[in-house]
């Protein structure tokens, strides 16, 4: 797999809030409903930090209504929502797949 080159922007938020996002990033580690319980990965977090997929959410979903949206659980339980472009695929996700076997 060919290296990725994205980058990290900060954006406002309706409300106000500044947060990161990630700008050009490859449409396979856009996430979708297959990859709930991977790891992901958030802007503005260290990659140490461990998030993990745990639903997806379409704009004017209940609770919803703006954005797009995913619900990630962290190491320690907890569960945060963030927008559609702040988050991604872990590139560890990439090394279960045939071409990592051995």
């Amino acid at each position: 797999m060919a290296k990725e080159h994205f980058t990290t922007l900060e954006l406002k938020s309706p409300s106000g809030f500044s947060y990161c996002a990630y700008d050009n990033i490859k449409d396979t580690s856009i996430l979708t409903d297959v990859h709930v319980g991977k790891r992901v990965m958030v802007a503005g977090y260290k990659t140490t930090a461990k998030f993990y997929l745990k639903s997806c959410h379409t704009k004017g979903d209940l609770y919803h209504p703006t954005h797009n949206t995913y619900t990630v659980r962290t190491n320690n339980g907890m569960e945060r929502v963030f927008y559609s472009d702040q988050c991604r695929l872990h590139p560890a996700e990439y090394r279960k797949g045939k071409r990592w076997q051995r």
